[in-house]
């Protein structure tokens, strides 16, 4: 559904639907929003980087 939605949304000019997805997804809590905000170390980059074999 997302990408035909896009894929609508950027090929036809003039009207589109509304996301049909929206409101779908739960709402994250502050301390949640602070993680994803927050930057990341050299250390967690490496570790993610020899866990995916790269």
């Amino acid at each position: 559904m997302a990408t035909s939605f896009y894929t609508d949304l950027f090929a036809k000019p003039g009207k589109h639907e509304p996301f049909c997805l929206q409101n779908l997804f739960p709402e994250l809590k502050q301390d949640d929003i602070e993680k994803l905000e927050a930057p990341l170390s050299r250390q967690e980059i490496q570790a993610t980087l020899k866990h995916l074999g790269v």
